[in-house]
Formats: structure tokens, C-alpha cells, sequence
């Protein structure tokens, strides 16, 4: 089997400081015995008509000779100020032209794990799941509530990162070693973890 994974830096292996030498979607396909590709891209969005974003990588990546896709996008839509009624409607496009042209492929969502944003009063780093970003009217947690939502009216299965972060990011001080900048991208220790709740999470639902 093969399988292709869409997303952002996290996807593509960023730390923060360099690249991961086995990000997750190289570490999930030797676990699960598939070919990879890994589409992710720094600064990758669901809106955005770039060759970083969603709807570019399903407009040109030819998908007849993968299996399985794995998407993951988000965060940097909350990070833009982009509207959620924006990322909700253009996920919804994409996942049905992806579905109608790829009737086989297998796709799964991965939602965006935490991360850590500067307070616009204290400066001091606090929780994106609970926190409005400037000049946003929502958190990071509305964003995976909608993202999940569309994958459901997909029927396309979610990994929910929130079910595991308790143990990935267990306190907010832990930001400083889970992350290799502190506040976002893993660092290879903690994608070599994700890689493995990926990695069941696709091995108890690929049909």
C-alpha cells in the first residue's frame, strides 16, 4: 500500500530549529509498511491558493496510485486571522472533489495539536486551544471543532489530538521540551511519538 500525507510544516518534519530526520509520515509508512510521500509544506493552509495549501496539492498531486491520504491542516489558518466560515467552506470543497475523483482512496484527518501563542496583554505564552489570537473570534479548539465536524459530513475518520495530548504536551510548562521552538513544532523526540498514535490510529481503521 501507499499513502500520502497533506500538510503543513509539522507534516513536513519542522522542529523549529531544523528538519526532523524521520518526520511522522516516514516513520508511519516503515510502522505500517507503506510507501510515503510527504506533500507537507512550511506555512501549509486550508485556505490559500498557494503551492503550500490544500487546495494546490489536491489540484496537482495525482492520487490513482495511492491508497491512503492523510490531511492536516489548521493551525496556521488560525494564525492568519482567516475566518473559520473561510476554512469550513473551502475544507468542505476540497474533501468533495477529492472524494468524487478518488472514489477508492482512503483519507483520514489528522486535526492540529496544541500550540503556544503570545498573550496580546502579558506577552506571557499561553494555550492556542483556549486562546483567541489577536484579532480572531475564535480559539484553536473552535477551529478542530469545525475541522471535525466537515471530516464527519465526510464520513472521513479524525484523529483528535486533544485525546492524547494529556500525554504529548501533559502541562503547559512542557512546551518548553516538546517543542523544539518552545510554543509549535515538535521536536524529533515528540513526532516519533506522534508517529506512533498515527500509526495505530490508521493501522485500526484502514480498510
Amino acid at each position: 500500500m501507499s499513502m500520502v500525507s497533506l500538510g503543513d510544516s509539522i507534516t513536513k518534519g519542522w522542529t523549529g530549529v531544523d528538519y526532523a530526520t524521520t518526520p511522522y509520515p516516514k516513520q508511519v509508512g516503515e510502522t505500517l509498511g507503506m510507501t510515503s510521500t510527504n506533500l507537507g509544506e512550511n506555512n501549509g493552509k486550508v485556505v490559500g491558493s498557494s503551492s503550500l495549501d490544500l487546495t494546490y496539492n489536491i489540484d496537482n498531486h495525482n492520487f490513482d496510485k495511492d491508497d491512503v491520504a492523510t490531511i492536516s491542516y489548521g493551525v496556521n489558518d488560525y494564525f492568519h486571522d482567516l475566518s473559520l466560515m473561510s476554512v469550513q467552506s473551502t475544507l468542505d470543497q476540497e474533501l468533495t472533489e477529492l472524494q468524487a475523483q478518488y472514489p477508492n482512496l482512503q483519507i483520514f484527518g489528522l486535526l492540529p495539536l496544541n500550540c503556544y501563542v503570545a498573550d496580546a496583554t502579558t506577552g506571557e505564552y499561553v494555550s492556542a486551544a483556549t486562546t483567541m489570537y489577536k484579532d480572531h473570534a475564535y480559539t484553536l479548539n473552535d477551529l478542530r471543532d469545525m475541522e471535525a465536524e466537515v471530516y464527519k459530513a465526510h464520513n472521513i475518520k479524525v484523529l483528535d489530538w486533544r485525546d492524547y495530548e494529556g500525554t504529548i504536551i501533559p502541562t503547559d510548562d512542557a512546551r518548553m521540551t516538546v517543542f523544539g521552538d518552545q510554543r509549535l513544532h515538535p521536536t524529533q523526540a515528540t513526532y516519533t511519538e506522534m508517529s506512533g498514535y498515527i500509526s495505530d490510529f490508521l493501522q485500526n481503521n484502514i480498510k
